[in-house]
């Protein structure tokens, strides 16, 4: 892959048919984890745990969440720390779940659910 030999040090990697519900590349995506020597970022249609966490069952090493944070964020930052909070302690309760503390260490240890 042309930018990690020119020197690049992470990728953003959007699925927009995911991002606008028309679809997945969840095979592009494993190809390119695979092809990789870099972290990547998985953005695109990240709205709910679930997707979070097929997310990091694809290999991904940082998720963006975006839309799922602007209704909160035009509340109000109040509204948006709330949402933050929320996410957080999902997450956190998620990864207990799987016997990890961060993220990245539950790679390999989660599962894309079925149909997502």
């Amino acid at each position: 892959m042309r930018f990690q030999e020119e020197g690049a040090r992470y990728l953003h990697l959007v699925d927009l048919d995911r991002a606008l519900g028309t679809g997945d590349n969840r095979e592009a995506v494993e190809a390119i984890r695979k092809a990789l020597r870099i972290p990547f970022e998985l953005a695109g249609g990240i709205r709910s745990l679930e997707a979070l966490r097929e997310a990091l069952a694809l290999g991904a090493d940082l998720v963006a969440v975006a839309r799922p944070l602007l209704r909160p964020a035009l509340m109000g930052a109040e509204a948006a720390a709330a949402w933050i909070a929320d996410y957080l302690e999902e997450l956190r309760t998620a990864l207990f779940a799987v016997g990890v503390r961060r993220p990245v260490e539950a790679r390999g240890k989660v599962e894309a659910s079925p149909g997502l």
